[in-house]
């Protein structure tokens, strides 16, 4: 059986998403033409290695007559677009005469549903509570402790207790070291950022075998409706 196809590939504040063909910058839709998108992904696929100049027109252009130029444009294209974050990250080098390479990080994001069906354990740890307000601390280890009650409902995952994960609670952690310390196949981590009677949290669902991000999201409430969160992670 063959693998299943990425859903998308994370790198800086981009995302790729191959199933919608789009390319997000921090959440919004940047435009690309096909060709455009075709060659970023050709790129991002064979990241790290030399992609020949020969070899991405004839995957770009099949049994079409193109000069390199045309090839060049679109590499032009692609780092002006990617280059607008202003961070100064190199994604796309130049090999003099020979072709090109992705050389930026690159984070694997799967299908959820993929995903998910072959988790086994998991671990909720505390959320980081963005707020200067100290009183706010609590929702970090309470919508934790309350994903971790509704996930106890699925027989087929093992999911750590809340006294195992409060340890995490103070500061950032890193989701692998704290997913390899507790012996699960995945951890779910977030941040809360309040303003006002506004709060975001956005939310992460890392793999601990090969640091691959398996689901990802961004919700805003009021303060007054926090928990209903629960409902929707």
């Amino acid at each position: 059986m063959s693998e299943p196809r990425l859903h998308s590939y994370q790198f800086g504040p981009f995302q790729l998403d191959v199933s919608d063909r789009v390319l997000l910058r921090n959440g919004q839709s940047v435009a690309l033409t096909p060709k455009a998108f075709d060659l970023l992904l050709a790129l991002i696929e064979n990241r790290g290695h030399l992609l020949s100049k020969e070899a991405l027109m004839m995957q770009l252009w099949p049994q079409t007559y193109i000069e390199d130029n045309n090839l060049a444009v679109h590499i032009s294209i692609l780092r002006k677009i990617l280059s607008e974050n202003g961070n100064g990250t190199e994604y796309i080098k130049t090999i003099p005469k020979r072709g090109y390479s992705f050389v930026a990080s690159v984070r694997e994001a799967v299908p959820p549903d993929i995903a998910v069906s072959n988790l086994r354990s998991i671990a909720v740890l505390p959320f980081n509570v963005m707020s200067a307000d100290y009183s706010d601390d609590f929702l970090g280890v309470g919508m934790s402790d309350a994903i971790i009650t509704r996930l106890t409902q699925l027989t087929q995952i093992a999911v750590r207790a809340t006294s195992a994960v409060l340890k995490y609670a103070a500061g950032e952690v890193d989701p692998v070291a704290a997913g390899n310390a507790l012996g699960v196949d995945a951890v779910l981590s977030g941040r809360v950022t309040r303003s006002g009677d506004q709060i975001r949290v956005t939310v992460q669902l890392v793999a601990v075998t090969g640091n691959s991000l398996l689901w990802a999201d961004k919700l805003d409430h009021s303060f007054t409706d926090v928990f209903t969160y629960e409902d929707y992670l």
